[in-house]
């Protein structure tokens, strides 16, 4: 599969394997997805499937690239680092309407790592979920 990435891209599938990739576990590939359209967006922006993106693959990615970035300046000190990452995570999070996904999807969000490092932004937000969705 990693081999035919290009070829993907080319065919207007390459976002599809990049997300059907992360979704199954296999993280080497659906990196090499990620670095494929990150080095060559606007290829891959002309032959683009990027209307079957989903929100939350962007933002985990530009996440990512986000904290690379971060963690390579160094200009910045740790609790500079951390601060920005931090103001990073809730202004992305925030736009997320919580109270809309079901038990489940929460319930989910509380096994991902970015949630544990982030619980107290996370926590609020989710117990407000939990009560509309017991209709409280």
């Amino acid at each position: 599969m990693a081999q035919h990435i290009a070829h993907a891209a080319k065919a207007g599938h390459l976002i599809s394997w990049m997300q059907y990739t992360m979704a199954c576990g296999h993280n080497d590939i659906a990196k090499e997805c990620q670095n494929f359209v990150k080095w060559n967006l606007e290829w891959v922006w002309s032959y683009c499937d990027m209307d079957e993106l989903e929100g939350e693959t962007l933002a985990g990615t530009w996440l990512q690239n986000q904290r690379t970035r971060l963690k390579n300046d160094n200009e910045m000190s740790e609790a500079e680092i951390k601060t920005h990452w931090d103001s990073l995570v809730a202004a992305v999070f925030s736009h997320i309407r919580f109270p809309m996904m079901c038990p489940k999807q929460l319930a989910k969000l509380l096994l991902c790592p970015l949630t544990a490092k982030h619980k107290e932004f996370f926590m609020d937000r989710m117990a407000i979920a939990m009560s509309y969705q017991s209709g409280q």
